[in-house]
C-alpha cells in the first residue's frame, strides 16, 4: 500500500493529495538519489544532487488514497522533473498506473519555491556573503539558487522588510528620545567601507548615549561629494537633521576630533555642547608616546604609558566639568613620573591625590630624570598645543565605547574590502543597527549548572597590551527572535502586488556624473591605455 505526502497532480484528474511521512522519507533518501542516477546515466561516479525538504512534521497522515500493490516488492517509478533552485519536483507513477507529482517544497507566486525565498532572506539576514553561501553548496552539491534569483529576491521581498522593521525601530527610539525630560546626549562616529583615502562609501552613525541605541545614520557615496574626506562631514549633517526634524532637542554630541565636524559645530550650532571621545584622544596620545619609547635614548617612557593613559582618563572623570582642573591634573602626570609628588603655583591641584609612597619598597618602574630625553618627549606630547586646547571638549568624559562596539559588530554585515552596491548598504546597514539595538544593555551572563551556578561568567585571556592576564564578563547570548519575525514577514509579502522599488531609479544620486559610453568604445579605450598591455 502507499500513501501520499504532498499536493500532486494526477493523470486523470486535478485532484490534489497528500502523500504520507514514511514515502516522503523514502524520496528524501537513497530511493531519489537511485532515479536520480539512472536518469544522468551516473551510475559510477557519485554525484548526487543534495535538495531542502521540510520537515516531517508538515505532512498530514490524514486523507491517505489507498492503493493495492499486485507485488508487495513493487516500487515506485520515480522521475526527476524540471527543478528550479532548491526545489525538487518528482513524478511518481504506482503500481496501479496512477501518476503523481511531488514537490518539496510549497510553490509561492514569483519565486518557485518557498525554500528560494527562504534562502534568500536567510542569507541576507545572516550577513553571509552569497558567494560564499554558493560556493558552500557547490561542495557539497546542494541544490541552491544562483545568484540573479538571489539579487531578485532580496530585492523584490527581503529590502522592503527591512526598510519596514527599521522604521519601525527607529520610530520607537526616537519616541522615546523625545519624551525625556533630561538633555538628550548623542555620540556619533564615521566608518568607511575601505582603509586610506580611496574609500567609496562611508556610514555615519549616531547612537544615543542613554539607551545605547542607534538612532540614526547616513550611508554617503564618493559620488555626491567632491572627495572622499568630505563623505563624513555631510553624513553628519544629514543624520543630525533627520534626528532634529523628528522634533528632538539635542544638547550635547560627542565624536572624535575630525576637524570638518569641529568646524560645523563651532559655527552652525554653538547652542549645542561639543564634546571629544576620550578614547580616540587617549589613543593618540599613546601612539604618540610609543613611537618616542622606541627610540634607545627614551628607555624607560615606555613602562609608563599605560599608568599615563590610566592617568588621563581619571582626570577626565574627575575634573568635574572645570577644564582648568582637568588641565592641571593632566599636565601633573610630568611631575610624577619624576617622583616629585607637590608643586606650587597651580591655582586648583597643587599635589598628587594617591597616598604618600613607600620609598623602600621595590617599585617595578623606574622613576624618570627630570630633563632626560624620554621626560622630554613626554613633556611636549604632554603639552602639546593642540591637545591642551582640545581638553576644554572632554570635561564631560562623554566616550564612545559602545559606538566603536557596534562599528566591530558592524562588520558582520558589511566587511571591509569587500565591493557592495549601494542598495546593499543601506539595507545591510539596517540589519546592523536592529542587530545591535535588539541587543543592547545585555546583562552578564551566569552559569546555569555546575559548583559555580549563580555566579557570574568571566572569560580569561592574555592581553598583549597590558601584558598579562585578564578577565572579560561574557554576555548573555544575543535575541534574535526579531529576526524570525522579519523572516514571517518575508513570506507573507509574497501575496503583496508591490513588486519592490526601482532602485536604479532612487540611486540616480550616487550614479557616475557622464552618460556611460558604449560598452565597445569603453573595453577600446581601457585596452589603449593600459600600462599592462
Amino acid at each position: 500500500m502507499i500513501d501520499a505526502a504532498t499536493q500532486t497532480d494526477s493523470d486523470t484528474s486535478d485532484a490534489a493529495v497528500q502523500w504520507p511521512a514514511d514515502v516522503h522519507r523514502v524520496v528524501t533518501m537513497d530511493h531519489v538519489y537511485t532515479h536520480t542516477q539512472e536518469l544522468h546515466g551516473q551510475e559510477e561516479e557519485d554525484t548526487r544532487s543534495l535538495y531542502l525538504f521540510p520537515s516531517d512534521d508538515e505532512f498530514s497522515e490524514d486523507s491517505q488514497p489507498q492503493h493495492n500493490y499486485p507485488d508487495p516488492e513493487y516500487h515506485d517509478d520515480v522521475k526527476e522533473l524540471q527543478n528550479e533552485g532548491s526545489q525538487l519536483t518528482l513524478e511518481l507513477t504506482c503500481a496501479n498506473g496512477c501518476s503523481y507529482r511531488w514537490q518539496s517544497q510549497p510553490t509561492l507566486s514569483g519565486t518557485k519555491g518557498e525554500g528560494n525565498l527562504l534562502l534568500a532572506a536567510s542569507v541576507f539576514f545572516s550577513g553571509i556573503h552569497f558567494a560564499k553561501f554558493k560556493r558552500f553548496c557547490n561542495n557539497m552539491n546542494l541544490q541552491t539558487i544562483c545568484e540573479d534569483t538571489y539579487t531578485r529576491l532580496r530585492k523584490t521581498f527581503v529590502f522592503p522588510v527591512v526598510e519596514k522593521t527599521w522604521a519601525k525601530e527607529q520610530s520607537a527610539v526616537l519616541t522615546d528620545m523625545k519624551s525625556r525630560e533630561e538633555e538628550v546626549v548623542l555620540c556619533g562616529d564615521g566608518r568607511c567601507d575601505s582603509p586610506g583615502h580611496s574609500a567609496k562609501y562611508c556610514t555615519y552613525t549616531f547612537l544615543d548615549v542613554q539607551s545605547q541605541k542607534v538612532v540614526d545614520f547616513k550611508v554617503v557615496s564618493c559620488t555626491q561629494v567632491s572627495s572622499s574626506n568630505t563623505m563624513e562631514i555631510r553624513g553628519f549633517k544629514e543624520a543630525l537633521t533627520t534626528i532634529e526634524g523628528n522634533g528632538v532637542k539635542v544638547s550635547t554630541i560627542s565624536t572624535d576630533r575630525h576637524p570638518q565636524i569641529v568646524k560645523e559645530m563651532r559655527v552652525s550650532n554653538p547652542e549645542k555642547c561639543h564634546e571629544f571621545d576620550p578614547w580616540h584622544v587617549a589613543k593618540g596620545v599613546s601612539k604618540k608616546l610609543a613611537a618616542a619609547a622606541k627610540r634607545r635614548e627614551c628607555e624607560g617612557l615606555g613602562e609608563w604609558i599605560p599608568s599615563i593613559i590610566n592617568h588621563f582618563w581619571w582626570s577626565a572623570q574627575t575634573c568635574g566639568g572645570d577644564a582648568e582642573v582637568l588641565k592641571e591634573k593632566w599636565v601633573s602626570v610630568i611631575h610624577h613620573v619624576t617622583n616629585r609628588h607637590d608643586w606650587p603655583g597651580n591655582r586648583h591641584y597643587h599635589c598628587c591625590a594617591h597616598e604618600p609612597l613607600d620609598e623602600t619598597s621595590q617599585r617595578s618602574k623606574l622613576w624618570l630624570q627630570p630633563g632626560s630625553e624620554g621626560h622630554q618627549a613626554l613633556v611636549k606630547t604632554v603639552k602639546d598645543k593642540r591637545l591642551v586646547k582640545d581638553l576644554g571638549h572632554l570635561t564631560k568624559c562623554i566616550h564612545t565605547t559602545s559606538l566603536e562596539v557596534y562599528h566591530s559588530m558592524y562588520l558582520k554585515y558589511l566587511p571591509k574590502r569587500t565591493h557592495f552596491g549601494y542598495d546593499v548598504m543601506i539595507h545591510a546597514s539596517m540589519l546592523a543597527a536592529l542587530d545591535h539595538n535588539n541587543n543592547a544593555n545585555r546583562g552578564q551572563a551566569v552559569y546555569q549548572d555546575g559548583e559555580s551556578v549563580g555566579e557570574p561568567k568571566f572569560k580569561i585571556s592574555w592581553s598583549k597590551v597590558h601584558k598579562r592576564f585578564r578577565a572579560r564578563p561574557v554576555a548573555v547570548q544575543k535575541d534574535y527572535g526579531y529576526m524570525k519575525a522579519m523572516v514571517a514577514d518575508v513570506l507573507s509579502s509574497v501575496s503583496d502586488s508591490n513588486q519592490g522599488v526601482d532602485m536604479r531609479e532612487t540611486q540616480t544620486h550616487i550614479m557616475a556624473p557622464q552618460d556611460r559610453l558604449p560598452r565597445s568604445q569603453i573595453i577600446v579605450q581601457t585596452q589603449q591605455f593600459s600600462r599592462f598591455k
